[in-house]
């Protein structure tokens, strides 16, 4: 069969029309007012008509055509829905004004050019506060004296008379309690320089001789020495030997005893002695070969003994205790007659003594008085210590 021509060409469909326009006011800037705020009006709503959409009827084909059925078109052709967006009027601002506190414009300080050379700020000077200068020194004023009682009238006591000594020295010369001497020569032997009247207390010496020496001396008479002493108190018994000397036994060491005991008292030191009393000793010198002992009795008589090499020399003191008519011997006597020499009498070889016998002053300078005197006082019998 024979083709059929093509259809003719679809008429061009007629455009739609433009959808209406609406023209929204454009809101203008509302200047709030100074003082008074309006209150805000409602909104006026906008009632649109409904738009309605143009039913579009495609044209028929006139043309019949034979054994085929061109297919509709079904596309609907669309038309812009139109804007529904209502205008919004503009809000009022319910803000109050607010009023704008001027800020003043902080200093700023010009920031240094660092290429050019700037001058340093004048620099401030302040006045320096003066320094606090020390106070003056406090015057302090003496409290005032309290009154003080009456006093009694001042009593003038003399001056306190020294305690009296007695010495043995030299070859030897004999010094009495008030301080007369007298040279004693040619007298070798024990004798008794000092002694209580009961015996209790008692010092004794030992004088001998050095032969041969009468052609040196003035007097022609041998000289004599002190070699040994020997000293009863509180029981006790001292003996001193000077062995330096070789008149004597030769030895060269001197000896000390204590009641028949030899013992050693250590430089500087002392010893307490059995039933009282105390021995001390100083440390030798160029006078005292063997230093200085000193023998306190318990009561408070004190010798001293210094050894001179070839003799020793002794240096008594009675205890301050004594009272006239306790001590009596060579070197004087505490009496009541005063000082000076007592000869003794009485029984010889007994401890003690009887009754004293005051010689005149320079008596003992006669060879017989010397001899008389010398011999009352020898130690014999139970005085004899040695």
């Amino acid at each position: 069969p024979p083709v059929a021509p093509p259809p003719p060409p679809a008429p061009p469909v007629a455009p739609l029309p433009p959808p209406p326009s609406f023209s929204v006011p454009t809101p203008q800037p509302t200047t709030p007012p100074s003082i008074n705020v309006p209150a805000p009006q409602p909104t006026p709503s906008v009632s649109l008509p409904p738009t309605s959409t143009p039913a579009v009827t495609p044209p028929r084909s006139s043309i019949p055509l034979p054994g085929y059925l061109p297919a509709p078109n079904t596309t609907l052709p669309t038309t812009p829905r139109p804007n529904t967006t209502l205008p919004t009027a503009p809000r009022p601002n319910t803000s109050l004004p607010t009023t704008t506190r001027p800020c003043p414009p902080l200093p700023t300080a010009p920031r240094p050019n660092p290429g050019l050379p700037t001058a340093p700020p004048p620099r401030t000077s302040f006045p320096t506060a003066p320094k606090p200068q020390p106070a003056p020194p406090r015057t302090s004023f003496p409290p005032a004296p309290k009154p003080q009682p009456a006093l009694p009238p001042r009593v003038s006591l003399p001056p306190a008379k020294p305690q009296p000594t007695w010495a043995v020295f030299g070859d030897p010369v004999i010094k009495e309690l008030g301080g007369e001497t007298e040279t004693l020569n040619n007298t070798g032997g024990r004798y008794v320089v000092m002694e209580s009247k009961d015996g209790s207390y008692l010092v004794e010496h030992e004088v001998i001789e050095e032969q041969g020496s009468a052609a040196g001396r003035r007097d022609h008479r041998n000289g004599a020495y002190t070699q040994t002493v020997a000293i009863r108190q509180d029981g006790n018994v001292i003996v001193y030997r000077n062995q330096q000397n070789a008149t004597t036994l030769g030895a060269k060491v001197n000896q000390l005893e204590i009641n028949g005991q030899l013992v050693a008292v250590p430089v500087n030191g002392s010893l307490k002695l059995p039933h009282g009393g105390e021995i001390r000793r100083t440390a030798p010198d160029r006078v005292s070969k063997d230093g200085v002992f000193t023998i306190l009795s318990a009561q408070g008589d004190k010798l001293e003994i210094k050894d001179r090499g070839n003799h020793i020399d002794l240096y008594g003191t009675p205890a301050a205790s004594r009272k006239p008519g306790e001590l009596a011997g060579m070197a004087g006597a505490l009496d009541q007659r005063g000082p000076g020499f007592y000869q003794r009498t009485g029984t010889p070889g007994q401890p003690g003594w009887q009754d004293l016998k005051k010689l005149p002053g320079g008596q003992l300078r006669g060879s017989q008085a010397d001899t008389a005197f010398v011999q009352s006082w020898r130690a014999e019998g139970r005085e004899n210590l040695l």
